[in-house]
């Protein structure tokens, strides 16, 4: 026997009392018949358009559609985009889940930081040395002053001392001869403090040098635009397409201006996976779109090539929330709100997301620095090579005061 259209069902008193008393275990008792839209929707006069002009979109991706009435389906599936246009002709159901829109793009090449000698020590270690040697110098002025036997003026008193500062921290060799025996005991506290010093950087300059950086320099819509050599994916007639439409403002209207520069591109979320390895993977494009999408084309990608290839900008626009959406003043929206809170709650939705999608969260914490073992190349000693070497007589005033070489340290002592 053929069952009622829902919509003849819900006219029935007892039946719409029993779904708000009992939403857990309410049965139709005759079942019910009821016409439901998804990804796919025709023949549904359910339209489905970001930009509000009536259009069939299409298949899009999750919330990228815009619900324009009349709805003639019991139930829309989605999960799509809860907006203030949608919520005129449609009711929603409690949230599914929450999502926003980001960039994607290729990972740069695994790399030596040619700048990596200075991230051995900590700004405020740097600042540190450079206030005790400061002391150094000030403590052996100070205690200079009242001697009237002292072989040297302050001045060239204050540089003989720093530049024995220097070449013991340096690791260079110092001639003690002429020092006086105060002197000697402040210089041997430097003396203690540069050795300490030197031998931590020498060891985890070590490790650092070992240490290959993955570039990933597009994490904002700024970075986007300021690079001339970048092209925007984006799918037409979505979400973001209509956001980037409305802006008189702000990043998003200064990315209506790529498509002038012909810095935009329009591609269907159906080549996505495709334009991902061949237009993205050049490192000349990226794809703006919703991050559930971009995490299921990373995880295609991981999963046929075992690499981390593409990463997710940091920076996250056009917020949103997806849920079910049903015929406006629906009690069915009660009853399914009631459900699907249950699921999520549970965290069902989660679990079921990402076993269907293989490998969905194995990129989403890839690491940004790599440990190798190789041959030093050029780069990873460069200041050395480009910094020259200093001999010489660190006092012009006198002769008598032994000779110090200075240079400066390989990183390799």
């Amino acid at each position: 026997m053929p069952r009622s259209p829902l919509r003849k069902v819900l006219k029935d008193p007892v039946i719409l009392r029993d779904m708000h008393n009992n939403p857990d275990s309410f049965r139709f008792p005759q079942g019910a018949s009821l016409t439901v839209t998804a990804t796919h929707w025709p023949p549904h006069n359910f339209f489905l358009d970001a930009s509000g002009d009536g259009r069939d979109g299409g298949r899009m991706e999750p919330g990228s559609a815009i619900v324009h009435g009349p709805m003639e389906a019991d139930v829309g599936l989605g999960p799509f985009a809860q907006t203030v246009a949608r919520a005129g002709v449609v009711d929603f159901t409690s949230s599914i889940f929450s999502d926003d829109r980001c960039l994607v793009s290729r990972k740069g090449p695994k790399e030596v930081d040619p700048w990596s000698f200075l991230l051995v020590l900590a700004p405020s270690v740097w600042v540190s040395l450079a206030a005790a040697m400061v002391a150094v110098l000030a403590a052996v002025l100070l205690l200079a002053l009242p001697s009237r036997h002292r072989r040297l003026p302050l001045g060239p008193l204050a540089a003989t001392t720093l530049f024995r500062q220097l070449a013991t921290l340096l690791y260079q060799a110092v001639s003690w001869g002429g020092v006086s025996a105060w002197e000697r005991t402040v210089l041997c506290g430097w003396v203690l403090v540069s050795l300490v010093i030197g031998l931590s950087y020498n060891s985890h300059l070590t490790s650092l040098l070992a240490v290959r950086r993955i570039s990933q320099p597009i994490h904002t819509l700024r970075d986007l635009i300021d690079n001339p050599r970048l092209t925007l994916i984006l799918t037409p007639s979505t979400m973001i397409t209509a956001a980037i439409a409305r802006s008189t403002s702000g990043e998003l209207f200064e990315v209506q201006g790529l498509e002038a520069e012909g810095r935009i591109t329009y591609h269907p979320v159906e080549s996505f996976p495709e334009v991902l390895q061949t237009l993205v993977g050049r490192g000349d494009h990226v794809i703006l779109g919703s991050s559930l999408v971009i995490d299921q084309l990373i995880a295609q990608a991981f999963t046929e090539k075992g690499e981390c290839d593409f990463y997710k900008s940091r920076q996250r626009i056009l917020p949103s929330t997806h849920s079910m959406v049903g015929q406006k003043h629906s009690p069915m929206i009660h009853l399914i709100t009631h459900t699907v809170t249950r699921v999520v709650e549970a965290g069902l939705y989660d679990h079921w997301l990402a076993s269907q999608v293989q490998n969905y969260t194995s990129c989403h914490h890839s690491p940004s620095t790599l440990t190798v073992t190789s041959s030093l190349a050029i780069n990873n000693i460069w200041v050395i090579q480009v910094t020259p070497q200093v001999t010489g007589k660190p006092e012009p005033y006198t002769g008598d005061i032994t000779k110090v070489q200075a240079g400066l340290m390989s990183p390799l002592l």
